[in-house]
């Protein structure tokens, strides 16, 4: 995934950034997604959880809400800026970084709203990093800050949203050495978590950290991963035992219910984004289907009793997806948007 301008001090004077407020009016977003795509490109739309009281914002992609509900972050597609954060009354009130220098992507919130870990991609990013790393935005004072530099493989914060932890890769190999490493957000104290270059994709929850370890197959086919715990003393242990094909390489840890013990994550690979739910207690795993329809992840509900899918969407334009509430034991959906796609809580 992605990293920064240098230290992105002096972005806002170049791009004419509006150091972020707290919103005013517009009450609380409960989800966000984007629709569009067929004839022009992809709007983000923000709307009360139910999917009433649609606002449209701008073009972009893969919205994320604050915690909070005051605002939503999205990569744009203006090609002038990489990054928009909106607030609930539908104001722009941030933007940040060149977007003819890199791409945005993942965008993942701080628990108490204040803090956007932003990974970034430079545009010409094929056989060398360039200004890929891991960016953080402070949007009490507008400020954004490069903190690690190389290619991000997912980014996670503390319950705390004092530390956060990240996959960090030094090369854009598909099967490079990736470790996970913990931060402050401004990178003035880190530390390395994982020293077996197999490490990706953490997900900090109740229980410990949710993340990835992976396994070169060689001969072409994609690395396989498993879900690993580790807990506060740093110690992991092994959660799936799947056996991923050759083209795909297994579950992705999405989100977390709030003890922890629910996970919704995504089998992924070549032509391949499914629906899974694992216990972390128990360590079951569960594929997850609307009707005969395979769907997609996108989150799940504090108390862990609902996913948040898309049927359709994948690899299709925007409009062709239905966003979805389901059962964590699957069963009956709610429908949030007929025409919609990558939906944020």
């Amino acid at each position: 995934m992605k990293r920064a301008l240098g230290p992105v001090l002096g972005v806002c004077a170049v791009l004419g950034c509006v150091a972020p407020a707290a919103a005013s009016g517009g009450g609380r977003i409960g989800l966000a997604y984007g629709t569009g795509g067929e004839r022009g490109q992809p709007r983000i739309v923000i709307a009360n959880a139910n999917g009433g009281h649609r606002r449209t914002l701008a073009a972009g992609g893969v919205p994320a809400v604050a915690p909070n509900g005051s605002a939503v972050a999205f990569g744009t597609e203006s090609g002038k800026v990489a990054v928009d954060v909106y607030s609930a009354a539908g104001k722009l009130i941030g933007h940040y970084f060149n977007g003819r220098r890199v791409e945005a992507g993942p965008i993942v919130w701080s628990s108490d709203s204040r803090y956007l870990a932003v990974g970034l991609t430079d545009v010409d990013a094929t056989t060398r990093i360039g200004e890929s790393g891991l960016a953080i935005i402070d949007t009490v004072t507008g400020r954004a800050t490069t903190i690690a530099h190389g290619q991000l493989e997912g980014v996670t914060w503390g319950p705390t949203s004092d530390t956060l932890v990240y996959g960090l890769a030094k090369s854009t190999s598909q099967v490079g050495p990736s470790n996970l490493y913990v931060s402050t957000p401004t990178g003035s104290s880190m530390a390395q978590l994982t020293t077996n270059d197999h490490s990706v994709d953490p997900l900090w929850g109740a229980l410990g950290i949710t993340y990835v370890q992976f396994k070169n197959r060689g001969h072409g086919d994609a690395p396989a991963y498993q879900l690993w715990l580790m807990n506060a003393k740093a110690q992991s242990r092994q959660i799936t035992h799947t056996r991923p094909g050759p083209l795909v390489e297994g579950l992705v840890p999405i989100a977390v219910s709030a003890n922890g013990q629910r996970l919704i994550a995504g089998f992924q690979g070549e032509d391949t984004d499914n629906t899974f739910t694992v216990n972390l207690l128990t360590h079951a795993v569960h594929q997850i289907r609307v009707g005969k329809q395979i769907v997609t992840p996108w989150g799940i509900s504090r108390d862990g009793k609902r996913l948040l899918v898309d049927v359709g969407g994948f690899e299709n334009d925007d409009n062709a997806g239905e966003i979805e509430s389901v059962p964590f034991a699957g069963g009956k959906p709610t429908v949030l948007e007929q025409h919609g796609d990558y939906p944020s809580w």
